[in-house]
């Protein structure tokens, strides 16, 4: 009977058969040696079971030595295939702005907010279109229903429309129409015929006279109720005033003279006077109660100044 006898190059174990013969021929082939890769300066360390090769303790750390030249680069090696997805970085600095994206739809109005401070004062604008173009729009001008030969005089506030007035002394005559409307029997200023036919204002509705004149007047005065028919009358009057040096030496000189010409009612009547206040002629009226009577008086005036 024969048998196959096989030496293992590796751990030098002999083998009949399939069986080991005699002692192991490296330490590999001991039972209680356990090699895993041994290594240049490995040594042999029990572990409580088995002789193991472990690496060899590291020596004291010697000092760094000087720095090489950087190597070439190496040329590129094939792209590798995708890893698995890594965890996400730290936010990157932010890019460049992109392109401007549509407009989107207005939102709702928001709340008012706070008045702002008032602005500097702009530029001077333009010039406006001028001013009145008579004498009545003026704001330095006060004119009451004028008629014909009055003049402007100044009042100290305003320039109002009066009687010629002294300043303008010599020898003339002069025509004015005076009217009222009353109302019941009116008596003192609601009784006096005016120049425009309103309520007595001063020297600027009443025939005024110059200082240092004598005046003679010719008046003409008609009436008629307005609120029935059938009532008038009319007047024929002449009288004559002089002035001297001031508006309270204004007089009637010699009484007036009167002429009914017509009358249907002969409680109506006229007087003449002097106003010493305003230094002009003063012409009245006796109106009726319960009555309304329109006055018309026309007024010739003789002038002599001096």
């Amino acid at each position: 009977m024969s048998s196959k006898i096989v030496v293992d190059n590796t751990t030098g174990e002999i083998t009949a058969d399939g069986q080991p013969i005699g002692g192991a021929a490296a330490l590999s082939g001991l039972t209680d040696v356990a090699l895993s890769g041994p290594a240049a300066d490995d040594f042999l360390k029990f572990d409580g079971s088995s002789w193991v090769n472990s690496a060899s303790p590291p020596g004291a750390t010697g000092p760094t030595g000087p720095q090489g030249s950087t190597g070439a680069i190496g040329a590129t090696g094939p792209t590798g295939p995708t890893g698995a997805t890594g965890a996400q970085g730290a936010v990157g600095s932010q890019g460049p702005t992109g392109p401007q994206g549509a407009t989107g739809a207005q939102g709702a109005t928001g709340p008012t907010g706070p008045t702002g401070a008032t602005g500097s004062q702009g530029p001077t604008g333009p010039t406006g279109p001028s001013g009145s173009t008579v004498l009545s729009g003026m704001t330095d001008a006060a004119i009451s229903s004028p008629v014909a030969n009055q003049v402007l005089t100044y009042n100290g506030t305003a320039w109002a429309n009066a009687v010629i007035p002294e300043t303008l002394a010599g020898t003339y005559t002069s025509t004015y129409v005076l009217q009222r409307t009353t109302v019941g029997a009116v008596t003192g200023v609601d009784a006096e015929l005016t120049i425009g036919g309103s309520a007595p204002s001063g020297t600027s509705n009443r025939i005024v006279l110059a200082n240092d004149s004598t005046s003679m007047f010719d008046i003409k005065i008609v009436a008629r109720r307005t609120d029935a028919d059938n009532e008038s009358s009319a007047y024929i009057a002449w009288a004559c005033l002089d002035r001297n040096g001031s508006a309270a030496t204004t007089a009637l000189v010699g009484g007036d003279c009167q002429t009914v010409v017509a009358e249907d009612n002969a409680a109506w009547g006229i007087s003449i006077d002097a106003n010493t206040t305003d230094g002009a002629l003063k012409i009245s009226v006796t109106a009726e109660a319960g009555k309304t009577i329109k006055w018309v008086a026309f007024v010739r005036e003789m002038k002599s100044v001096g």
